[in-house]
């Protein structure tokens, strides 16, 4: 496996992800604002050195950019990989709700990690929680926006293959 094909099998299962499933359909219970919202992909990388041109409730960003050799050998055609994976998120506090809007990013956060844990993945791939911290809130966009990252370690073969 590659590391872009790890990328987008993460990518496409959170798009696949309905933001009231498993919660309440109330958006005061759940983390819904309305009825339109979605998980989608951002149309450029949510990440901590930039702030984003766009911003929309719930858009996401899969940032996949350190890669370990786990068990610490090297196969002739694979190594095994540990990457953690950093999952970027905005979710919108509004003006009149801020307090409800913090609860209910955790509530988002809460989906999303039970989403990408349970099985359906292929065997090629695990995923797990890693260690340590791994849910962070910041406040963005002078208060206007919570950035969520929420942290996954998958593993997986690393593909060393090249074809001629």
């Amino acid at each position: 496996m590659l590391p872009d094909e790890v990328h987008q099998r993460i990518t496409d299962r959170i798009a696949a992800l309905v933001p009231t499933d498993g919660y309440s359909g109330d958006t005061a219970a759940g983390y819904a604002q309305s009825p339109n919202d979605a998980w989608r992909q951002a149309s450029e990388p949510l990440v901590p050195e930039s702030s984003p041109s766009t911003t929309a409730h719930l858009v996401f960003f899969v940032d996949d950019r350190s890669t370990e050799n786990s068990d610490g050998s090297t196969a002739l055609d694979e190594i095994l990989t540990s990457s953690v994976v950093t999952i970027r998120f905005l979710f919108q506090l509004r003006p009149m709700a801020q307090v409800r809007d913090w609860r209910a990013s955790g509530r988002a956060a809460a989906h999303l990690l039970a989403w990408l844990l349970v099985d359906g993945w292929s065997q090629e791939f695990n995923v797990m929680v890693p260690e340590g911290q791994f849910l962070l809130r910041t406040p963005v966009g002078g208060g206007e926006w919570l950035a969520c990252e929420l942290r996954i370690r998958v593993h997986y073969a690393l593909s060393l293959y090249v074809p001629a």
